[in-house]
């Protein structure tokens, strides 16, 4: 373009995003997993040393956010990809609880937590809502027609 060659690739980095040619998200989902799988390290070293609350908000405030950074963009991702985001919640849980056995909806249950793709389909319906009631911002109006 205007005599200067534009580099091809197989993935764009945007706003921490990973949008790959094929737009499945693998590339992002396993960047996510990665950062958080090592932050889920840390409620097991603390077992000892903080309650299972205080571990609860660590996690809801460290690790869950990176769990869930613009998953309405990526929602539609492979289930397998869905299977390894909810694999880290489950062992960021069971860190918590100090549990190396028992079901993960007993433990959602026990933190109060929706499943990864649950809280994703959440924060859906809750953006069409405000696009329904015209309580988002116009960028975004403009590129969801009415109906």
């Amino acid at each position: 373009m205007s005599n200067v060659k534009i580099k091809c690739g197989s993935d764009l980095r945007l706003l921490g995003l990973t949008i790959d040619q094929n737009l499945d998200f693998s590339k992002h989902v396993s960047e996510v997993c990665k950062r958080a799988g090592r932050k889920v390290d840390v409620p097991t070293r603390l077992r000892n040393m903080l309650s299972a609350r205080a571990k609860l908000i660590t996690y809801k405030s460290a690790i869950l956010p990176q769990l869930t950074y613009c998953h309405i963009v990526w929602n539609f991702c492979r289930s397998s990809d869905n299977r390894k985001l909810e694999r880290i919640q489950e062992r960021a849980l069971r860190a918590i609880y100090n549990r190396k056995s028992g079901n993960y909806d007993e433990l959602r249950k026990l933190a109060k937590l929706p499943t990864l793709k649950n809280r994703r389909l959440q924060d859906i319906a809750i953006l069409m809502q405000k696009v329904k009631n015209e309580l988002c911002p116009s960028y975004i109006k403009r590129n969801i027609p009415k109906q």
